[in-house]
């Protein structure tokens, strides 16, 4: 008969704390409200472009239209450009997301 030898891993880990789950929860919402902050930024410049289009499409458009439409494009191009400077400022580049960057970001 042979004697089995059993190899011991790594046990069970320990279990976090308060403190360590409460500093994991933090980053964890810290990176979620940084993609949240980016998805408008997103949705800003799709504005920008959008009102763009609407306010370079001539007479087709019902009067007053393309003034809405173009004031709301350079509202939205102005919003994105502020909340692109406050999240580099808090946190450093993160003007993209998906490959996403800004015309002030690629300057």
């Amino acid at each position: 008969m042979t004697a089995l030898t059993v190899a011991q891993g790594p046990g069970p880990k320990a279990p976090e704390s308060l403190g360590q789950q409460v500093r994991r929860l933090q980053t964890e919402a810290r990176e979620l409200a940084l993609v949240h902050a980016q998805c408008l930024e997103i949705a800003l410049l799709s504005a920008d472009r959008l009102g763009a289009e609407i306010a370079a499409g001539g007479d087709a458009y019902p009067p007053g239209v393309r003034d809405l439409a173009r004031q709301a494009a350079a509202e939205s191009g102005n919003r994105a450009r502020l909340l692109q400077a406050l999240l580099v400022r808090n946190r450093g580049d993160v003007s993209h997301i998906h490959g996403h960057r800004t015309s002030a970001s690629a300057a």
